[in-house]
């Protein structure tokens, strides 16, 4: 069996290799402790949907990068296109929008 989070991790390490960063510094991204990252990339944590756009947004990958059956560990095969960008805005953008009207709704 596929241990998609320790494969998930690996990726999210490497990127952050990649660009010199310390776990500390990642972390500082989501606004949590370098706990947050140790625990990811040790394949112990999952990550949200929307952790992973952040990711994305922040290494400049597309979302693809991150699938477990996608075997590799190297960011240029997968930089994102213009195109992408946009979309991937749209996207987090309409993710927001339902979290709110969840919110909301949930308040009433």
């Amino acid at each position: 069996m596929v241990d998609k989070k320790a494969i998930l991790g690996e990726k999210i390490r490497s990127l952050r290799v990649q660009q010199g960063m310390n776990q500390k510094q990642l972390a500082d991204v989501f606004q949590r402790h370098q706990s947050f990252i140790s625990e990811i990339e040790k394949g112990k944590r999952s990550v949200t949907y929307e952790d992973l756009i952040t990711l994305s947004e922040y290494f400049n990958v597309n979302l693809e990068f991150f699938d477990y059956r996608n075997n590799t560990t190297s960011q240029n095969l997968h930089k994102k296109t213009n195109k992408e960008k946009s979309e991937l805005a749209l996207l987090k953008e309409r993710v927001d929008n339902l979290e709110k009207r969840f919110d909301d709704f949930s308040s009433q």
